[in-house]
């Protein structure tokens, strides 16, 4: 099949974890079919910049600059549409490919309804995939929740309606669609970190200052208000134990500042670490160095953290935010109520207690990562693109 992948963001210009998602993806279908990659070009903003073509992880890849307003507003980041000249050469660029069918994803981004409507109208059958649903305008004022009203129906709601089939990587993703239009759920994968190197991880500690015996806590992911590390880092005072090191790897979205300043007023023999973004590299020997990872998040479409520190086998703590609960055993990982700093201290504290995930927990990790193989989640979606070409 000739598929465009079309999507808000793509490596090296990404914005987000949703990256990484999209890259394993593309390297699953590639190797069974022809690909090519249409996405926003965020690095690029520009009011009459036109594409910009190249070959990334041996696929093409098209980005097409978006126009330059709310990049200082970081969930804003990939939702402008693209420029005129960007959006034209977009239409032109899917028409003289001729894909067969097209794997879109994204709620909320307007660069990915508009290849969307461009695709229906030229009679390619799409499959429309639900990250999660933007929940921030309906807490913002009635300007924005008006406007934001307007888009669902007549931008992302009309690309919804003119898709063949409608997938969601958790029934949270879906959020009120699922009541109203028939969804399949296929869940993220995770991508392998390979084995842990020890000097590296040594080295990470280090230049942390973190002496040997201390027990390390991390979280990872954007710093906003739905990742909940403002949940974390108040709850380190009531975790029992004499000295505690929390790092938390994520590039700030909003609430930097103000988790800086809790991090400050943590009690003696505790201390935080902000890392930013960091390489896949980086994060790996992060979750290798951790006593226990925790997921705070008070959102969470599906939770890609929970499933990579299982991979790397260290034991989780997580609220019950969203797609977490839906993926996640409680033999393997401690579930907590969202905001609640003193359950998700209890929840930390037994973990240090349990020390390493033993044989039989480490086996069930396993068959769990074994599920979200990217090979096996690429293959769910190759057989409903190819449903809806045979419709």
């Amino acid at each position: 099949m000739k598929i465009a992948m079309v999507i808000p963001e793509y490596p090296p210009d990404t914005i987000g974890g949703g990256g990484v998602v999209f890259q394993a993806l593309v390297q699953e279908y590639i190797a069974h079919h022809d690909v090519q990659v249409f996405t926003g070009a965020d690095s690029d903003r520009s009011w009459i910049q036109g594409r910009r073509r190249g070959t990334a992880d041996s696929v093409i890849v098209n980005r097409y600059p978006l126009i330059p307003i709310g990049r200082a507003i970081p969930y804003l980041r990939s939702a402008p549409p693209p420029n005129f000249r960007a959006w034209l050469q977009l239409r032109n660029d899917l028409a003289d490919w001729s894909p067969e069918v097209a794997h879109v994803h994204g709620y909320g981004h307007a660069f990915v309804d508009l290849a969307a409507l461009i695709l229906a109208r030229r009679g390619v059958p799409y499959v429309f995939t639900l990250h999660g649903i933007p929940t921030r305008p309906s807490r913002h004022n009635l300007t924005i929740r008006v406007a934001f009203r307007a888009y669902e129906r007549f931008g992302v709601g009309r690309a919804i309606r003119k898709a063949h089939a409608i997938t969601a990587v958790s029934m949270a993703a879906a959020g009120p669609l699922s009541r109203t239009i028939p969804i399949e759920v296929i869940p993220n994968g995770v991508s392998a970190f390979g084995p842990s190197n020890a000097g590296r991880v040594k080295h990470l500690r280090e230049r942390l200052a973190i002496p040997p015996g201390v027990a390390v806590v991390v979280g990872a992911g954007r710093l906003s208000v739905e990742k909940g590390f403002d949940v974390l880092i108040r709850c380190l005072d009531y975790v029992e134990v004499r000295q505690l090191v929390c790092v938390i790897a994520g590039a700030d979205a909003g609430v930097g500042q103000q988790l800086a300043e809790l991090a400050a007023k943590v009690r003696a023999g505790v201390s935080v670490h902000f890392l930013g973004r960091q390489s896949r590299e980086v994060l790996g020997d992060l979750y290798a160095m951790a006593d226990v990872v925790v997921v705070p998040s008070r959102e969470e479409s599906f939770g890609l953290v929970a499933l990579e520190a299982l991979a790397c086998g260290r034991r989780l703590v997580a609220s019950q935010a969203g797609g977490l609960g839906e993926f996640l055993p409680p033999e393997i990982a401690l579930l907590v109520p969202r905001d609640s700093v003193v359950e998700l201290a209890s929840a930390i504290t037994t973990s240090l207690a349990r020390g390493p995930l033993t044989r039989l927990e480490l086996e069930q990790a396993e068959r769990l990562v074994a599920s979200h193989s990217w090979h096996s989640i690429a293959l769910r979606y190759q057989q409903v693109m190819t449903q809806v070409t045979n419709t």
